[in-house]
C-alpha cells in the first residue's frame, strides 16, 4: 500500500507520496528497488496511484499510449477520461473488475489522486471524482496524514511543507508507509 497527499495553497499545488513497496508482510524498501516512484507525469498533471504493484506499469503503458486522454483537468474531465479508459483497462489489461459485488458498476481498480493547474482531484476505482481544496489524503496512513496536514495547514505558508509533514507522519505510524518523501509541485491557474 502507499500513501499519497496533495495540498494547495497561494497559488502552488503539490502532491506527494512515500516510496516503500509492500507485498504481503514483506517490505521493499526504495534503495531495492529501482522503479520506486508513485508518482507519474501525464501532461501538465502528477497523478498519485495507491493500491496493486502491478498499477505502476499499467500507468506507464497508459500514459506512454494514450498521452492525448488526460485532455480535460476538470472533475468532468477527469470522469471522463476514466470512463473512456475503463474498456482499455479491462480488454487490454485484463483487470480484474469486481471488486465488490453490491457495487452498481465495473471497478477500474485504480485509487488515486492527481494535481493539475486547477488544483487537487480525487478519483476511487468506482470512477467517483472529487474536488478538493487545501488538501487530501489517499491509502495507507491516510488519517496520519490528514491529521498532520490539518494541525499545520493554517500555520505554514510552503504547501511542500505541509505535504511533506503528511507524508512524514504516514511513514511513522503506518507499518505500509515509509520515507523517503517524493514530492512535485506546479503553480494553480485558476
Amino acid at each position: 500500500m502507499s500513501v499519497v497527499v496533495a495540498v494547495e495553497k497561494g497559488n502552488r499545488v503539490v502532491i506527494a507520496a512515500d516510496s516503500l513497496f509492500t507485498a504481503g508482510s514483506m517490505k521493499v524498501p526504495p534503495e531495492h528497488k529501482k522503479n520506486n516512484h508513485k508518482l507519474f507525469k501525464w501532461g501538465p498533471c502528477w497523478l498519485g496511484l495507491i493500491g496493486w504493484g502491478a498499477l505502476a506499469n499499467i500507468t506507464e503503458a497508459l500514459i506512454r499510449d494514450y498521452p492525448e486522454a488526460m485532455d480535460d483537468y476538470s472533475r468532468q474531465g477527469l470522469f471522463d477520461t476514466l470512463r473512456g479508459l475503463h474498456p482499455i483497462l479491462r480488454d487490454d489489461f485484463f483487470l480484474e473488475t469486481h471488486e465488490d459485488k453490491s457495487q452498481p458498476v465495473e471497478s477500474s481498480q485504480l485509487d488515486g489522486l492527481m494535481i493539475s493547474p486547477r488544483g487537487i482531484l480525487g478519483f476511487s476505482s468506482y470512477r467517483n471524482v472529487n474536488e478538493y481544496t487545501r488538501f487530501w489524503a489517499i491509502g495507507a496512513g491516510r488519517e496520519y496524514a490528514l491529521g498532520a496536514m490539518h494541525a499545520c495547514y493554517d500555520r505554514l505558508r510552503d504547501p511542500n511543507t505541509i505535504a511533506k509533514h503528511g507524508i512524514e507522519a504516514a511513514c511513522a505510524f503506518d507499518d505500509s508507509c515509509g520515507p523517503p518523501v517524493q514530492i512535485h509541485s506546479m503553480r494553480l491557474k485558476k
